[in-house]
């Protein structure tokens, strides 16, 4: 294993310690992950202005969720928005939901309206139902049967069918998997 001592820190530590640079000699960092990741968290503490302006440069480049929520965290720290204590939508505190930003449009990553957590994901699914998603993208939806094997309801994800037969959602979960039961029913996927 070759080791090579991190410039910052003085400590000899494995190759593997340290980030992967090809205009490097050995093809590495001259700085290890630790001494790389306080540099990046001190850079974001004391420069927010310049973080949300990479945040914002990463957002015109890919308008993702991941982009967009990183520009309004970097721009809460360098003071170009304030989150409120109240959701937008419904009203409540924060002290009862967690207020989150909600995204429209996420070109437009500093454009938001702050929504409490269920208002969010009633906003999420309004969205994705007019974008032309399903409103639950990645719930398997499953359908209730009787002892013959004949469907009497089905629905849209576990957690519905939980919440229907008042059963934790992993025991749904658990009857689909193994062809048991669950409520008295047995269930299967769709």
């Amino acid at each position: 294993m070759t080791y090579k001592r991190c410039f910052k820190c003085g400590e000899v530590k494995p190759l593997s310690d340290f980030y992967a640079h090809q205009r490097m000699s050995d093809g590495h960092l001259n700085k290890c992950k630790d001494c790389a990741k306080k540099d990046a968290k001190r850079r974001r503490d004391d420069l927010p202005e310049s973080d949300l302006q990479t945040r914002l440069k990463a957002c015109a480049e890919k308008p993702n969720h991941k982009n967009a929520y990183m520009a309004v965290d970097a721009a809460i720290r360098s003071g170009v928005l304030e989150k409120p204590d109240t959701c937008s939508s419904c009203g409540c505190h924060s002290s009862v939901h967690r207020i989150e930003a909600h995204h429209e449009d996420y070109r437009k990553p500093l454009n938001v309206v702050w929504l409490c957590t269920p208002c969010h994901r009633k906003a999420d699914a309004e969205r994705r139902i007019r974008e032309g998603f399903d409103a639950y993208p990645t719930c398997k939806k499953v359908a209730m049967l009787d002892f013959d094997g004949h469907v009497i309801k089905t629905f849209d994800s576990q957690k519905e069918a939980a919440l229907f037969v008042s059963r934790a959602p992993n025991s749904i979960s658990q009857a689909v998997k193994s062809g048991g039961m669950c409520a008295g029913y047995r269930w299967k996927s769709v």
